[in-house]
């Protein structure tokens, strides 16, 4: 049995009458709200992580057209998440965020053996915290460097969402027990693999 052809008029004519029915405007009800109405769809629940890393980019100094293009992502939806999502604004040619979105990070804070997971909120506390991470691994697999990892690390804090301090670890033997494996349960990898 031949399918009835759609009517594409009168489903369209609906669709912008139901709108206004709940007193929405006709650009919203087309899914293309203005900068002053608000979108009739919800935010997302979680962040996109192609998109996430599109900001990543512009943070690193590349404009909003070579990030949209580099990652496949339309310039519209780009800019949208980023104004919503990383609270970016632009000035000029040139793009500023203004991120206060929590984050949970692993940190390794002094006198703990194992690594920690914190939440901190905005982005220059979460970018402190993987520095920290980054450059303690670094030093581990190359030893030399933690003369000046200890030197730049030494007595410096990050704050979590209530407002704790953790001071972040300088000591080398912490360190390598934190990063270099201890974390790793071997007995469950053991009978993992038994036959």
């Amino acid at each position: 049995m031949a399918k009835k052809p759609r009517n594409y008029a009168k489903e369209y004519a609906r669709r912008i009458e139901r709108a206004q029915a709940r007193g929405l405007s006709r650009s919203q009800a087309r899914g293309h709200a203005r900068h002053s109405e608000a979108p009739i769809r919800p935010k997302p629940a979680k962040p996109d992580r192609t998109l996430e890393d599109a900001i990543k980019a512009m943070r690193g100094g590349e404009t909003l057209s070579a990030a949209a293009k580099r990652f496949h992502v339309g310039r519209e939806r780009l800019a949208t998440y980023a104004k919503k999502q990383a609270g970016a604004s632009r000035r000029g040619r040139s793009w500023s965020f203004n991120d206060t979105r929590e984050r949970r990070v692993p940190i390794i804070v002094a006198g703990e053996r194992h690594t920690r997971t914190i939440r901190v909120k905005g982005h220059g506390p979460a970018e402190l915290a993987g520095q920290h991470y980054a450059e303690a691994s670094e030093a581990v697999e190359n030893p030399e460097m933690f003369p000046p990892f200890i030197a730049k690390w030494e007595g410096k804090t990050i704050a979590d969402t209530r407002g704790r301090e953790y001071v972040l670890s300088t000591d080398p033997n912490q360190i390598f027990r934190a990063i270099g494996g201890e974390e790793i349960d071997w007995s469950r990898i053991y009978h993992l693999y038994q036959n």
